[in-house]
């Protein structure tokens, strides 16, 4: 909403693109390692807890298709927030197709991100432990 509401590119970001360009490539190899890093541990974490989530075709975050534990990525992410404080973006918000999907960011700070990836797939397993094995076999 904000991009939509301001018309121009912040000051503050236009500063950070001079300073890159200025640097050339070499400057910015430790933040594409650290991001190339956070998302492999983000990608593997989630998908060793049994969740599919898509590859990133070069955003920062992870769509996770969430329709198995909750009627909606909106229901699931509200869940969520109230009960492990974990905040993640319902995929309607991006149009139609993201219904049943959330999507996650990894451009948290190392430690954050482990946490809240922790508290995502510990909600997880309890919604798992909550159905009954009629609806698992289903």
């Amino acid at each position: 909403m904000a991009t939509l509401h301001t018309p121009f590119v912040p000051t503050l970001c236009q500063q950070i693109a001079i300073t890159a360009l200025t640097q050339g490539p070499t400057g910015l190899e430790s933040i594409r390692s650290q991001f190339d890093s956070r998302r492999r541990y983000v990608f593997e974490r989630l998908q060793a807890g049994g969740l599919r989530p898509v590859w990133p075709a070069g955003a920062f975050f992870f769509w996770i298709p969430v329709g198995e534990f909750s009627s909606s990525g909106r229901n699931f992410a509200r869940q969520l927030l109230t009960e492990k404080r974990v905040l993640v973006s319902p995929g309607d918000l991006f149009g139609p197709h993201g219904e049943n999907h959330i999507r996650v960011s990894y451009a948290a700070e190392d430690g954050r991100l482990r946490e809240g990836v922790a508290r995502l797939l510990e909600f997880v397993r309890g919604i798992r432990e909550r159905t009954p094995s009629s609806l698992k076999a289903a």
